[in-house]
């Protein structure tokens, strides 16, 4: 005689089915964006030829450049006629990447101001290389530091961030994600606090976006690691003050 299945059961394991093909999917999708992306930065580790086609024009304004990861890049400028603003930030960048593409990049231009945000990208590294955290936090800073030194010898004034609060992770995300890459941008954003002076001005963009857990308000998010409108727009009130010599225009 045959056992029967009961109703219920047999719906349990159908939704267990679902979720779990579904996570599949999901984690394969990003597994493979995460290998595309690699292998990119293996054949093109600067992206050097980016900009080529993107010149910044000449103003009267003092410039002022976003550098950085996508962060930066999705950052837009303030409605402020008194300054010119250019983007040079790259989806993706880690702060060895910025480093090493200052030179092309950044330095040819003399931009008046620098505004830089990184270091997501090197300490989500943690959540898969756990024993290598104390190597990649030591190395997220010194590469914030030198790029700074470079902007500094060339007489550009840095509104130097802090790395901006993840938002909640989700689920599908959480089995390659770790409380340690919270931890580390802590840590990173210690140092970059104490990096301040007088060509250095701090912008302690983590404190503005975080709520009480530390994670990225609810109203200013877009994404796990990315903010929307409402988060650019607080980021803006801030930076306008922020700004030397500005004009209200």
């Amino acid at each position: 005689m045959k056992k029967m299945i009961w109703p219920g059961v047999s719906l349990l394991l159908l939704l267990a089915l679902a979720a779990s093909l579904f996570l599949n999917v999901r984690l394969y999708r990003y597994a493979l964006g995460f290998y595309r992306q690699t292998n990119q930065v293996q054949l093109n580790p600067l992206n050097l030829e980016r900009f080529v086609n993107d010149p910044i024009p000449p103003a009267d304004q003092p410039l002022v450049i976003f550098f950085g990861d996508s962060r930066a890049a999705d950052w837009p400028a303030p409605d402020l006629a008194a300054y010119h603003f250019a983007n040079r930030a790259i989806w993706g960048d880690t702060t060895a990447q910025l480093r090493g593409r200052y030179d092309p990049h950044v330095r040819p231009h003399s931009p008046d101001i620098l505004i830089l945000q990184a270091g997501i990208n090197d300490l989500k590294a943690i959540a898969v290389m756990p024993h290598n955290r104390a190597n990649i936090t030591a190395t997220t800073i010194a590469n914030l530091e030198a790029i700074v030194a470079a902007a500094n010898q060339q007489g550009v004034v840095v509104i130097l961030t802090t790395i901006f609060p993840t938002g909640r992770v989700p689920l599908d995300l959480r089995p390659i994600w770790s409380d340690e890459v919270d931890e580390a941008v802590l840590e990173v954003n210690e140092a970059i606090r104490g990096m301040a002076r007088p060509q250095i001005i701090l912008f302690d963009t983590y404190n503005l976006l975080t709520d009480e857990t530390g994670a990225t308000r609810r109203e200013y998010y877009a994404d796990m690691v990315h903010l929307n409108p409402a988060g650019y727009a607080r980021l803006n009130e801030e930076l306008i003050k922020l700004l030397p010599n500005r004009t209200n225009n």
